[in-house]
């Protein structure tokens, strides 16, 4: 079966309509396949957990309708970052058949959420309770990959937006013999806002940079599990509210599974700088970033090992001389295990509990002082110890009507960057510093829920403890930024 879609922004011309409408088009091949059973269970998902099939959507937004996650877009519309119950960014965390994803950038310029092609996935599940095995302070957001089929099929989509912003993304997948080879390509241009301001007029761009990305993927299905093997390239992704643009991300994944355990391996090298910008004549600013992630992962355990390392460089373009260069993120390593268990129904625990250790240090000695101008004690090393309990109960008040309560806790290590960043910058700027004696935040909430049928509504509280936000000190006349925590209570309803 061929599938073309596409989807627009205003009407378009007739003949562009019918090149564009979702058809279905008998092949040669078709007749050697046999048709395709779907075969549907039911499963009461815990509170805080929404499950969700990939069917004909096309934009991780379509996903997450209907679900306390928001996508939030933060440069053009390759990139965004998932909030959810007050928290955000880095306290959720992404995983694709469980491998861990995290990104090279201290400014999370390639985070993997908004780049998901969605034409390989067959479903996502987001879970806000700490107690899921790879799940940050906030929670996790798990996608999984269709399985490749032994039937010869070759699946497309095309989607196009315009108007205010030209972004095109064709996709497509061809399988046989329980292998699939794909490949994706997305053209983006800058978005024009609704006073007719453009990138040059509003953010001091020099010019209308437009962003490329390519992908390529190969995925092969055996009797007890799979390998998987990708590799993507973006160039020239604008970020309007920084100082700096993605201007090369070099993404490479590879995994297997076999027995329901899963190991993986993902590398992405990552340039930014402020090259496309008219501060360029002023100032020179260079990023380069490694982020190298290996792990192990099965039902009942989280096996991980992430090296990550940047140098930074400021340049006056005046004053050469007083061009700084920073280990930004110096030979950074974190090594760790987690481990789960449950009480009860497989599908309907009313106990599951999650612990593990571990250890993040900078291989890179020569930042210490920095760090211990703020905490004169300060080590390039830290321990953490991320836990996770979540106790529920439902009731049925009829046939068609639920009542749920859910207490959930949880731990999370600091952010990385947050505790080893380390960038002196020139003139009076404040100076971006790590804090390594940074506590772990740490949360505590209660969940009511009431279902019926299609309606649902919750109400929640939440404790934090230390939960980590950025700060401005003054240590002899010079001004920093760094990190510490806060205590604050969250509530909503969703």
């Amino acid at each position: 079966m061929i599938s073309i879609s596409c989807s627009t922004r205003f009407s378009v011309p007739a003949l562009v309509f019918l090149l564009c409408v979702g058809v279905a088009v008998p092949t040669p091949f078709a007749a050697e396949s046999e048709p395709d059973t779907l075969v549907v269970r039911g499963i009461r998902e815990a509170l805080g957990i929404h499950t969700r099939s990939v069917i004909d959507q096309t934009r991780i937004e379509q996903i997450l309708l209907g679900s306390p996650f928001r996508l939030i877009r933060r440069g053009t519309g390759t990139v965004s970052d998932l909030y959810v119950d007050g928290m955000k960014r880095g306290d959720i965390a992404i995983t694709i058949d469980g491998e861990r994803y995290t990104t090279a950038c201290p400014n999370r310029m390639d985070t993997r959420v908004g780049q998901m092609d969605l034409l390989e996935i067959e479903s996502v599940k987001m879970s806000r309770g700490g107690a899921s095995l790879q799940s940050g302070l906030a929670g996790q957001v798990d996608f999984r990959r269709r399985s490749p089929g032994s039937e010869r099929r070759l699946n497309g989509r095309m989607v196009g937006s315009f108007e205010n912003a030209d972004e095109y993304e064709g996709s497509f997948s061809w399988e046989q013999h329980r292998m699939r080879f794909g490949a994706r390509i997305r053209l983006l241009s800058p978005y024009t806002d609704a006073d007719g301001g453009t990138f040059v007029d509003r953010y001091g761009y020099a010019d209308e940079f437009d962003t490329e990305i390519h992908e390529v993927r190969a995925h092969a299905a055996h009797d007890r599990g799979d390998v998987y093997l990708a590799y993507e390239s973006s160039s020239d992704v604008l970020f309007p509210y920084l100082l700096m643009d993605e201007r090369e991300n070099d993404h490479v994944q590879v995994s297997g599974s076999w027995g329901g355990h899963r190991i993986y391996f993902n590398h992405t090298k990552h340039l930014m700088d402020n090259a496309l910008r008219r501060s360029h004549t002023m100032t020179d600013m260079v990023t380069d970033a490694q982020n190298t992630h290996f792990g192990a992962v099965g039902r009942l355990y989280d096996l991980q090992i992430r090296h990550w390392d940047a140098d930074n460089r400021i340049t006056p373009v005046t004053n050469p001389a007083l061009e700084k260069n920073n280990r930004m993120l110096p030979d950074v390593w974190r090594m760790g295990a987690t481990f789960r268990q449950q009480v009860g129904v497989r599908n309907d625990p009313w106990l599951i509990a999650r612990a593990g250790l571990v250890r993040t240090w900078a291989g890179d000695k020569s930042v210490q002082d920095l760090y211990r101008v703020l905490e004169p004690n300060a080590r390039t090393e830290h321990w953490s110890v991320p836990v996770g309990l979540t106790m529920s109960k439902r009731w049925s008040l009829s046939g068609k009507s639920l009542f749920g309560v859910a207490l959930d806790g949880s731990t999370a290590p600091a952010g990385i960057e947050q505790l080893f960043i380390a960038t002196d910058k020139p003139g009076t700027k404040p100076d971006w510093v790590g804090n390594p004696k940074l506590p772990d935040p740490a949360r505590l909430t209660l969940r009511v829920a009431w279902q019926q049928r299609y309606l649902q509504c919750e109400i929640f509280g939440s404790r934090v403890w230390n939960y980590t936000y950025l700060v401005k000190r003054k240590v002899e006349g010079a001004m920093y930024q760094t990190y510490d925590g806060v205590d604050a209570w969250l509530a909503g309803t969703n």
